[in-house]
């Protein structure tokens, strides 16, 4: 796994579980005048919550698709030095020296 990838997976998962741990703290609120008498406002923590789990699958999301460009990337490497003669290129290098020659 490439390690940017890996960086933004960690940090999905600390998304979602900060979302969440925030929206457990959060959603208790004291009433006027009282030090221990709180009113629960679950719409605070639906929001954290949801804050938390929309961040964190986007930030899987991104790392899926570095993971599948980096694949890519290494296919097209390992596509060019398949043929076994050094001196013919694969069909990903003609494909990109094809593309490079139009200009």
């Amino acid at each position: 796994m490439n390690k940017v990838a890996l960086a933004l997976n960690v940090v999905g998962a600390l998304a979602i579980l900060g979302g969440i741990i925030v929206g457990f703290s959060s959603y208790q609120e004291p009433l006027p005048g009282y030090t221990y008498i709180t009113e629960e406002n679950y719409s605070v923590l639906f929001t954290w919550i949801g804050v938390g789990l929309i961040s964190g699958i986007m930030m899987f999301g991104f790392a899926e698709i570095i993971n599948l460009l980096d694949k890519i990337k290494m296919g097209i490497y390992k596509d060019s030095n398949k043929s076994g003669n050094e001196k013919e290129p694969g069909k990903a290098t003609k494909y990109i020296e094809e593309i490079l020659n139009k200009k």
